[in-house]
């Protein structure tokens, strides 16, 4: 099975330490970083102090701002879902890292399925999820 992590910040990296380990080892593991948090102190210092391979896939997110962040993100982990075709994505936490990565998930599964009503629906569905 081949499985895509994505973490961009401390707390997703610290979190996910453990578990990166058990997918190496079990799975076909793609580790990838978006850059979310991209200074040294907050992002590579814990992989050397955790133990943790290097990510597979850094995305080099360098947006100070929210919608900056979004559609790098966005635009970016969906390049690796066409160029990976993973069989799940493990995504943690409530960054925009993992917003960003689901919904590009998303929009790739729709667009896989070749189902002819998903375009449409992709918007509306998102926004209603919001409005919960």
């Amino acid at each position: 099975m081949k499985v895509m992590t994505i973490l961009g910040t401390r707390p997703e990296i610290i979190r996910l330490s453990v578990v990166t380990r058990l997918l190496d080892a079990h799975a076909d593991h793609t580790l990838v970083h978006t850059g979310q948090n991209y200074d040294d102190r907050l992002s590579r210092v814990f992989f050397d102090e955790l133990g943790m391979r290097a990510p597979d896939e850094f995305l080099g997110v360098r947006s100070p701002s929210f919608a900056g962040q979004m559609g790098q993100i966005l635009e970016r982990s969906h390049e690796l879902f066409v160029r990976h075709h993973p069989d799940r994505v493990l995504i943690l936490g409530d960054t925009n890292s993992g917003l960003a990565a689901l919904v590009a998930r998303w929009w790739r599964a729709g667009w896989a399925s070749r189902s002819t009503t998903w375009k449409p629906g992709i918007a509306a569905t998102t926004t209603a999820c919001r409005k919960r």
